[in-house]
C-alpha cells in the first residue's frame, strides 16, 4: 500500500507563512508572524533571498508558552500597535504558525483590533505552516488587493467596487502613456498590449534576471509590462501607486500569471473587473505561443494557457472563471513512453515542458507536488503526493529535470538535469539557479 504525503529522503517545500512574507515583501507593509521567538530566521534568512539587499518590515510576536496557553491576544495587539505607530507601515498583515492555529486564534479579530487602535489598514492571512508557499502567497496577494480596493472604494464613496477602475482611470492610464512613449514606433500604440505579471517571487524565480528576461521576451512582440506584482526587478515596477497604495495596473489588457501563486489574485481581478488572465512563462520557443495567447485573451476577454503541446492549450469559455476547457491543441500521447519528466511548480515547469516539446519534439510530463496547482496543469500532467508516488511516476523515464535534492528518487537509468528551486532546496544550490526564460538558450 502506497503511503501518501510521506517524505523520508527529500525535504518539504517552503511553508505557507513564508509564502506570505515573500508575496508582500516589497509592498511597504508590516508582516507579523504569530510565532515563538527565534523563528524569524526561518522566514527571512532561509527562505527570503532579498533579506540582505532590501528593507522590509517582517516581525514575529515572540509567542511564549503561557501566552499560548492563556490565549493572551491583548499582548499581540499592543506589541504590534506600538511597533506600527513608530514604523508607520502602509498596512499590517497578521499570519500564523502551528501553535496559535491549534489554539484556535481568531486572526481576523486581532487584525480588526489593530486597525482600530492604529488607524492603519490591517488584514489576516490564515496560515498554519502545514501548507506550502503557493497557498500562503496566493492568499496573501488576493487579501492585500481586496483590502486595498475596499479602502479606495470607501475613500471615493463608491457603491460598487467595480467602479474603482473608472475612478482611478486617469492615474492608471498615465502608466500606459509612459509605456507607449518609450515605444520606438508611436503609431503602434493601438496594437500593443499592456500586461501585469502576477505571482512572481524569488521562491520560484531565484534568478532575479528572470523578470527582466520576461520583458525582453515580449519587447518585439507588441507586449509591454506595466507591473510585476509584487516582485519588481530592474526597471519593472512592483505596482502602480494609487493614492499611496501599490496595486497591479487595473487598466492592463491581460494579467500574466507566471506561478500558481498568482492564480487567486488573477481570478479575483477577472471576476471583479473582467481582466482576462493567461498562465505561462515565455521560455524559449514557447514565448511566441504565449504572446499569441495573450493577444487572443485580450481580444476575446477569455482566460487561457498555452502550454499544451504545440499551440493553444486549454481555454476558458467567455465569462467562465471556472474549469479549464480543452482547446484545439495537439495533445501529447499518454501511451507513448515519457522522454522527459519535470518536477516542480505547475506554471513554470509546464511552460518549460512546452518549450522543450517545441524545440526538441520530446514527450514531456510535468509532475507537481504542490497544493492547489491542479487547475494549472494540463490533463497529461499529474499532481503527486509523497515520495513513493513520485518514484512510481519516474519509472522508465529517460531524462529527469528537477531540483538536485530529487536525485535520490530518480531511476539509475535516467539522465538527471539539476534545476534548483529556492522554495525546495533553499540556498543550497543558489549559485546554480537558472533564468527560466533563457534556460534553453544555453
Amino acid at each position: 500500500m502506497r503511503i501518501e504525503n510521506s517524505y523520508i529522503v527529500t525535504p518539504c517545500y517552503t511553508a505557507d507563512a513564508s509564502g506570505v512574507c515573500s508575496a508582500l515583501f516589497e509592498l511597504g507593509g508590516m508582516i507579523v508572524m504569530h510565532d515563538p521567538s527565534g523563528c524569524n530566521s526561518t522566514y527571512n534568512t532561509h527562505d527570503e533571498t532579498r533579506w540582505y539587499d532590501k528593507d522590509s518590515l517582517i516581525y514575529i510576536t515572540g509567542l511564549t508558552e503561557i501566552d499560548a496557553i492563556m490565549g493572551n491576544d491583548k499582548k499581540v495587539v499592543e506589541d504590534v500597535s506600538d511597533a506600527a505607530e513608530r514604523l508607520k507601515p502602509a498596512f499590517i498583515t497578521i499570519c500564523g504558525s502551528p501553535i496559535p492555529y491549534l489554539n484556535g486564534t481568531d486572526y481576523n479579530a486581532i487584525a480588526s483590533m489593530i486597525e482600530k487602535k492604529t488607524g492603519i489598514p490591517a488584514f489576516a492571512v490564515h496560515t498554519n505552516s502545514m501548507h506550502d508557499y503557493i497557498a500562503g502567497g496566493g492568499a496573501a496577494l488576493k487579501e492585500y488587493v481586496s483590502c486595498m480596493l475596499k479602502i479606495l472604494q470607501k475613500k471615493y464613496g463608491l457603491n460598487d467596487i467595480r467602479n474603482i477602475k473608472s475612478a482611478i482611470c486617469d492615474q492608471s492610464l498615465s502608466e500606459h502613456d509612459k509605456i507607449y512613449q518609450q515605444s520606438s514606433d508611436k503609431s503602434d500604440k493601438n496594437n500593443r498590449r499592456v500586461i501585469n505579471i502576477l505571482g512572481a517571487s524569488p521562491l520560484d524565480f531565484g534568478d532575479f534576471r528572470t523578470i527582466t528576461s520576461i520583458k525582453q521576451a515580449f519587447v518585439n512582440r507588441d507586449i509591454d509590462i506595466s507591473t510585476s506584482f509584487a516582485f519588481g526587478s530592474g526597471d519593472i515596477k512592483n505596482g502602480v501607486d494609487i493614492d499611496g497604495i501599490l496595486l497591479p495596473d487595473l487598466n492592463a489588457d491581460v494579467n500574466l500569471v507566471v506561478s500558481a501563486m498568482g492564480i487567486p489574485l488573477a481570478k479575483y481581478l477577472y471576476e471583479e473587473f473582467g481582466t482576462p488572465y493567461v498562465l505561462g512563462v515565455p521560455t524559449g520557443k514557447f514565448a511566441e505561443v504565449l504572446s499569441e495567447d495573450i493577444k487572443r485573451a485580450a481580444a476575446a476577454g477569455t482566460c487561457s494557457t498555452g502550454y499544451a503541446k504545440n499551440s493553444a492549450g486549454h481555454r476558458r469559455k467567455a465569462g467562465d472563471a471556472g474549469k479549464l476547457e480543452p482547446g484545439p491543441a495537439d495533445k501529447a500521447d499518454p501511451a507513448r513512453e515519457i522522454d522527459v519528466a519535470i518536477i516542480g511548480e505547475a506554471v513554470t515547469m509546464s511552460s518549460l515542458a512546452a518549450a522543450i516539446r517545441l524545440q526538441y519534439g520530446c514527450n514531456v510530463k510535468v509532475l507537481c507536488p504542490l497544493e492547489f496547482s491542479k487547475s494549472a496543469l494540463t490533463e497529461n500532467d499529474m499532481a503527486f503526493k509523497g515520495e513513493e508516488q513520485c518514484i512510481e511516476l519516474l519509472k522508465g523515464v529517460k531524462h529527469v529535470i528537477a531540483d538536485p535534492l530529487y536525485r535520490p528518487l530518480c531511476p539509475e537509468t535516467a539522465v538527471f538535469h539539476g534545476l534548483p528551486h529556492v522554495a525546495f532546496s533553499g540556498r543550497c544550490f543558489i549559485r546554480d539557479v537558472k533564468d527560466l526564460v533563457t534556460i534553453l538558450d544555453t
